[in-house]
C-alpha cells in the first residue's frame, strides 16, 4: 500500500480546522509565525496555501509577521507576481467603517460580490474601494481561477481610495 506525503500546508490546515473556528485561524497562524513554529523558508509558500482559509484577519499583526526582516528577506517573487503590470488598479469590497484590509482584487465584479455577499450582519453599508498601486506593493498573488487576489504588504489608506457605496438596487 502506497501512501502519499502530506504537505505542510495540509498538516497545518488539519490542525487549524480541528482546533480553531474560521475567524480564529489567521490569529493562530500569526502566533505560529511569531513564535517561529514556521521557518522563514517555509513562510511564503505556507501563507499562500493558508490565506484562503482565513475569515477574520488582524491586519496589523499580519503586516508585522509578513514584514519581519527575516521573513521579508526570504520573499521571492512568484511567476504570478512577475506577470503583474508595474501599476495596478485594484478593488476591495467591504463594509463602510470597517478597517481597510490587505486582500484586494483586480476584478471589480469579485469586489462587488464580496461587498454584498460577505459583509457582516451588523454592517449595513457595502462599499467598493478602488486605488492604484505599484507592483512592489504586492506581497502575494493568490490565484483562484481567473480572479486574482492580491495580498498587499500594507493596506492603503482609505483617503487614497475612491469609495463607492453600493446601492440597495445593486445587491
Amino acid at each position: 500500500m502506497q501512501t502519499e506525503a502530506i504537505s505542510a500546508v495540509e498538516v497545518i490546515n488539519m490542525h487549524l480546522n480541528r482546533h480553531y473556528e474560521a475567524d480564529q485561524r489567521a490569529d493562530a497562524v500569526v502566533e505560529m509565525l511569531l513564535e517561529n513554529e514556521i521557518s522563514s523558508a517555509d513562510f511564503w509558500p505556507l501563507l499562500r496555501g493558508l490565506w484562503g482559509g482565513f475569515e477574520k484577519i488582524d491586519h496589523t499583526m499580519f503586516v508585522h509577521a509578513m514584514d519581519a526582516e527575516k521573513r521579508k528577506s526570504c520573499w521571492i517573487p512568484t511567476e504570478q507576481w512577475h506577470r503583474l503590470p508595474n501599476e495596478i488598479s485594484v478593488f476591495r469590497g467591504q463594509s463602510l467603517g470597517k478597517e481597510v484590509g490587505l486582500s484586494w482584487t483586480i476584478n471589480l465584479d469579485a469586489a462587488l460580490d464580496y461587498a454584498t455577499r460577505r459583509r457582516g450582519s451588523t454592517a449595513k453599508i457595502p462599499i467598493i474601494l478602488e486605488t492604484k498601486i505599484p507592483k512592489s506593493a504586492v506581497a502575494m498573488v493568490i490565484e483562484n481561477g481567473e480572479l486574482n487576489e492580491l495580498v498587499l504588504w500594507r493596506a492603503p489608506q482609505i483617503s487614497n481610495c475612491v469609495v463607492t457605496q453600493i446601492s440597495s438596487k445593486t445587491h
